[in-house]
């Protein structure tokens, strides 16, 4: 699987959808298409079975589900929901596209589901233009892998909730037996996300280096971009280069995310504008492929560090970065970011000294607390909405300060927000103040640190502090 010379890729998400939609039309969409209806309840793919095909659901409605013999020992098969999805869905896109082609879960027909089906062996259309088969299918495969990791974190989410209703009718004690059964349950599913995500990304940085030697560079760029950024620095930077270049708001807006990852390009902004398109499909490519890559790998460390909540051993090392740890947070989160101006205060966080600790628990405190902070915001319906972080440390200790300007948390509840069997709602959606902010406190403290909540109608602010390398006592 290799780009052709002449491949011009543009991975902004308008463009991708029309590549997509080019390859729905010349291959599943004419008149000489293979056509295939399925019944209620019968399946398309089944898992663990050879698939020659790549489906396209024409109508109905499909469910990708995962079995597990004997689960828990008790010789029973349970099966999870991987995916679900109606018109416009591909199935068999893993084992049409691997090898060997054998099927990883099964689709069946929810409702009664038309399909399209491409056949192993079709010859490309336009190779000379649009490269190999595979080549052409990569937008896809990109943006469905993007859809299914985004339902596993959805999945993820739900057993959480579940977990935060069951826990009010028993022990602490119980919360660990509970988080270890979830872990089992999502292990495999998430692990053979994780690992084909990281294999798709190495097999694309090979594929540009190869074929498109001369942006590979800007791929890699893309990859190695951290989200930790202020959005009103970003649009600052933005409308300045767009004065200067006259170039379009979106042009601008991608060229200031190029230029504050890789500063030393600055000096070469003239000639990185010549066939900047190019340019920057690819860098987003990098970028796009970091983002999925980072939250396939949570989600699998996240099943693994659940079983901290039983008191599990995780695995902490010297040498963390809180900038690293919020960077990750901050891609995970984007979904939820939406028109919130994020600010974050560089110059504090990269300042602050390293600490002791794991990459996966740090990150689980910052995505809870800026997530409770973005869905409080949303439904209040909050003008202006923005989160503030910063930093700051001593000879012992940093502490990170996560502000936002939402409604606030009443007085009466600040002290009621860490219990595992309290939880505040308000217009049917959960703030997360139960579950979500038991796991942050218990993380906290397992490393003798502290937080502190500080809130009033628009201005709430979280305070973590944690030991920094040198002072961590169980170092």
């Amino acid at each position: 699987m290799s780009f052709n010379d002449n491949t011009n890729w543009s991975f902004e998400n308008d463009n991708a959808e029309k590549q997509i939609d080019r390859l729905k039309q010349l291959y599943f969409l004419t008149d000489s298409a293979s056509r295939a209806t399925y019944k209620k309840g019968k399946h398309i793919v089944t898992q663990g079975a050879l698939n020659d095909h790549l489906y396209l659901v024409l109508s109905g409605t499909v469910s990708g589900e995962f079995e597990i013999k004997n689960f828990l020992d008790t010789g029973e098969s349970r099966s999870f929901e991987v995916f679900s999805g109606s018109k416009g869905t591909f199935v068999g896109v893993h084992s049409f596209f691997s090898d060997p082609h054998f099927s990883f879960f099964s689709v069946k027909a929810v409702t009664e589901v038309e399909v399209a089906i491409l056949k192993r062996g079709t010859p490309p259309i336009e190779p000379e233009t649009y490269g190999s088969l595979k080549e052409q299918f990569i937008p896809m495969i990109s943006n469905e892998l993007v859809h299914r990791n985004f339902h596993l974190l959805k999945t993820l989410i739900s057993n959480e909730q579940t977990l935060n209703r069951l826990h009010r009718s028993e022990l602490n004690a119980s919360l660990g037996q509970l988080a270890a059964g979830i872990a089992h349950e999502l292990n495999n599913a998430v692990g053979v996300i994780s690992r084909k995500t990281d294999y798709i990304s190495e097999a694309l940085d090979k594929i540009i280096a190869t074929k498109s030697p001369e942006m590979h560079s800007f791929f890699q760029k893309g990859f190695l971009y951290n989200a930790v950024e202020s959005t009103e620095q970003i649009r600052k930077q933005s409308r300045q280069l767009e004065n200067k270049w006259k170039l379009s708001t979106s042009k601008a807006k991608i060229l200031s995310r190029i230029l504050f990852s890789s500063p030393e390009l600055e000096a070469s902004t003239a000639a990185l504008l010549e066939n900047f398109s190019e340019k920057a499909s690819y860098w987003e490519l990098g970028r796009d492929m970091r983002d999925i890559s980072l939250a396939a790998n949570h989600s699998a460390d996240i099943v693994k560090s659940v079983r901290t909540l039983g008191g599990s051993h995780v695995t902490r090392e010297e040498g963390l970065s809180i900038y690293e740890t919020l960077s990750r947070a901050i891609a995970l989160l984007k979904p939820n970011l939406g028109n919130i101006n994020l600010e974050v205060d560089l110059e504090s966080i990269k300042k602050v000294p390293l600490i002791y600790g794991d990459m996966t628990e740090i990150v689980q405190i910052w995505v809870n607390i800026i997530k409770n902070a973005c869905d409080a915001m949303m439904v209040a319906e909050t003008k202006d909405a923005s989160i503030l972080i910063r930093s700051f440390y001593s000879e012992k200790e940093v502490s990170v300060h996560i502000t936002d300007n939402g409604p606030g948390i009443p007085k009466e509840m600040v002290d009621k927000i860490y219990q595992s069997d309290f939880t505040t709602k308000k217009n049917g959606l959960s703030f997360g103040l139960g579950l979500g902010l038991t796991i942050v406190k218990r993380i906290v403290e397992s490393y003798d640190g502290k937080i502190f909540l500080a809130s009033r109608p628009q201005k709430t602010t979280f305070t973590v502090k944690l030991p920094i390398e040198k002072h961590y006592e169980k170092y």
